[in-house]
This record gives C-alpha cells, sequence and structure tokens, in this order.
C-alpha cells in the first residue's frame, strides 16, 4: 500500500519538536460543557455575491454530509445554517457583538464549509457583530470552548497554513476549552463528500461482500480527517489538524477515548499530503 499518510523525515522532527517547544504560559480553562456531549452545528457558504467573493458550488452538500452522518449515528442536530442564513457572528465571540455561545460553541462538533484563509474564514452576507471584519470571522474575533466546542472543521483553504508558526499565533488564542481545529495547510477543493467521508472513518466501518468482509476501525479524530482528505482530495492538498497536546489522540465520543477540556499551554500542529 502506498504510504500517503507518511511524512518526510524533516517533518516528523518539525512535528516532535513542535510537542517539545510550543508552550506558552499555563492559562486555567473553565468550559461550562453541557450533559449533552454529542451535539453538532453546520454552516455552509456557496453564494458569496454580496461580499464580492466568487462562489463555489458544493460547500452545502458537503457540510450537510457531516452533519446527517453523525445525526444518523444518534447525535444531536442542532443547527445547519447556509448561505443568508449563515452569520459570521455566530462563530464570534461576545466581546466583539457575536453570539457564539448560542451557535457554534453551543455545540460539541461544529463544521463550516467556504472560502478560508490563513487569517479568517468567509460568509456571504455581512452580520459582524462590531463592523470590524465584515463577511469573515477573523482570527481575532474567536474564542471557543468556554461554553461546549471541542471539535471545529474549517473546511475552508489555508485556514491553518503553518506562515513560518506563525498558526500558532493567530488560532491558540481561539482555545479556551477547544481540543482541535481540522483544516488546511494549503487550498482544498470544493467536494462534496469531505465531510460526510471524514465521519466514515471516525465510526469505522466494514468493506468487502459477504465472508470476506475487513472491519476497518474508528481512527482518532485527527487521523480520520487526514484520511478523509487523502480519500476525496487530490495530492496538492495538505490537510492540517492544530490540537492541544492533551487532545492530540482524541476519538469520537462513543468511539475511544476523549480528553478533558485542557490548557492551549502545549499545542501541536500537523499536516498531511493527500
Amino acid at each position: 500500500m502506498e504510504k500517503k499518510i507518511e511524512i518526510s523525515k524533516r517533518r516528523k522532527l518539525l512535528a516532535s519538536i513542535m510537542i517539545l517547544v510550543i508552550t506558552f504560559p499555563i492559562s486555567i480553562v473553565q468550559a461550562a460543557d453541557d450533559a449533552n456531549n454529542k451535539e453538532v452545528g453546520v454552516e455552509w457558504v456557496w453564494n458569496y455575491a454580496s461580499c464580492g467573493i466568487g462562489s463555489v458550488s458544493n460547500t452545502g452538500t458537503d457540510a450537510q454530509g457531516f452533519y446527517n452522518a453523525l445525526g444518523n449515528i444518534g447525535w444531536t442536530r442542532v443547527f445547519n445554517w447556509g448561505n443568508g442564513n449563515a452569520w459570521e457572528s455566530d462563530f464570534e465571540k461576545a466581546a466583539v457583538g457575536g453570539s457564539d455561545n448560542f451557535y457554534a460553541d453551543a455545540v460539541d462538533f461544529a463544521y463550516f464549509a467556504g472560502h478560508g484563509s490563513p487569517s479568517a474564514f468567509y460568509f456571504g452576507t455581512p452580520h459582524d457583530g462590531d463592523g470590524a471584519w465584515t463577511c469573515r470571522v477573523h482570527t481575532s474575533e474567536a474564542s471557543w470552548g468556554e461554553t461546549d466546542l471541542e471539535w471545529l472543521v474549517l473546511k475552508a483553504c489555508q485556514t491553518l497554513q503553518f506562515s513560518d508558526w506563525g498558526v500558532f499565533d493567530r488560532w491558540r488564542p481561539a482555545f479556551q476549552g477547544l481540543h482541535q481545529i481540522l483544516g488546511y495547510d494549503t487550498i482544498a477543493y470544493d467536494t462534496t463528500n469531505t465531510g460526510s467521508t471524514f465521519v466514515k472513518h471516525m465510526t469505522g466501518y466494514w468493506t468487502g461482500f459477504w465472508f470476506w468482509q475487513t472491519w476497518h476501525p474508528p481512527k482518532q479524530i485527527k487521523n480520520a480527517w487526514w484520511q478523509a482528505n487523502i480519500d476525496t482530495q487530490p495530492s496538492d492538498v495538505w490537510s492540517a489538524t492544530l490540537s492541544t497536546c492533551d487532545s492530540w489522540n482524541d476519538y469520537l465520543p462513543g468511539y475511544g477515548s476523549v480528553s478533558s477540556d485542557a490548557s492551549s499551554s502545549c499545542m501541536i500542529w500537523q499536516r498531511i499530503q493527500s
């Protein structure tokens, strides 16, 4: 089998250095998580005309594939907002006029599909809480995990671009109980099935027929994300994960161990080629 998920020796060394070096002054995390640890919400945008950005086609299909795949295994479907109903303020902290405590930070797993950049992910209508960064959630407006959010997918280009270690400076302040962000170091393509494939790898699946079946066990969340992109994205795409050290080996609840909400004083970033 071709080792498509094997990273170079240089990248392996870099990843190990990150585990040791990317440590910060200890901060105390006190998330107000609720009793239900299986809540999902998605937002997606394909129509960007109102914000002057080129439109895409498949974000709704992709995000809703993730949403329904989790719903089909018993997760509570909380919100599914698209285009004009998808608001940037749903992901922004209250300090900048946002309402993430009612939306993105009120579920355990959130998924956004649309345009992105190293410093933001983009929406199709301007609903910014304080008007500072319209049509986008800028990294400075993000603070997740105080209420509930554990894992966030940003199915958007370059949202986890390494940028000479800058990914830590940009996103670390957003980790206020959040476990992981899953996104991309590079561009990503407008696929229809990355989200549903991601769930398949998190929960495990059978292949083959009758007596010749093979069970593929559940993968850790980060590994499932990388494998989903290997399955659905071309080879010029590098998917990435940014995580607190304690949460690096999280599984989907019910399929393996899940860490407690942890401090962002130690963080890991890693990318894998599709």
